[in-house]
């Protein structure tokens, strides 16, 4: 408590403050196992190898490889095809925006949002204008990306893997500047992990061997 009538904190408020900063930089030095040594020796808890049984016996023994593959082929790295022709912008017909979509289930709702495939219902920009909406299935990013440079369709509409692909060969046009605009969602929970029986929780995978 600081002194009121001197104006100044006594020697014991000093002290608390020593013991404050000192037991804060002891606790982070034992965090990141510094002192781990010194306080008390590491537990399984702390993953520490030595503490870990070398084998479990979890995982029934295999024969068959980790794959039902036999014989592989090494494929160096490839390059999709330099864009064939240059971009050539068409403006909307009927004022009707043409978005190309590749095969994905996430598509749905805006496919049923507009009534289909075909441009029928009438949208309203944020101005306040009319279009219409054209959606153009286009699976293969080399065809999508094409169709983009040529004009062919004023957007694509892509899971992410296909961003890079697409935009590798249209920057080199000096006529096209595509631009990403929008993320709808991000593909959270659509992967997921297959173990066996005796696997019940991400601790048990310590020093298995996983196949991506």
């Amino acid at each position: 408590m600081a002194d009121v009538s001197g104006g100044r904190p006594r020697p014991a408020f000093f002290a608390a403050v020593l013991l404050m900063v000192v037991g804060l930089v002891a606790l982070g030095l034992y965090r990141f196992g510094a002192l781990k040594g010194v306080i008390g020796a590491p537990s399984a808890a702390d993953g520490s190898k030595s503490e870990l049984p070398k084998d479990t016996g979890v995982e029934a023994p295999d024969n068959q490889g980790i794959t039902t593959v036999k014989e592989y082929s090494y494929v160096p790295t490839q390059r999709l095809p330099e864009v064939k022709g240059v971009s050539n912008y068409k403006p909307m017909a009927n004022n009707t925006v043409r978005m190309a979509l590749n095969v994905w289930a996430g598509w749905a709702p805006v496919i049923y949002a507009n009534n289909g495939l075909k441009a029928g219902k009438v949208w309203k920009t944020a101005s306040g204008k009319d279009f219409k909406l054209e959606l153009v299935l286009i699976d293969d990013p080399v065809a999508m990306r094409d169709a983009y440079a040529a004009g062919d369709i004023h957007i694509g509409w892509g899971t992410l893997d296909m961003l890079p692909l697409m935009l590798e060969g249209l920057k080199k046009d000096s006529r096209t500047m595509p631009r990403v605009f929008q993320q709808v969602d991000f593909s959270n929970g659509g992967d997921g992990i297959v173990v066996r029986e005796k696997i019940k929780s991400i601790g048990d995978l310590r020093g298995k061997t996983i196949v991506l």
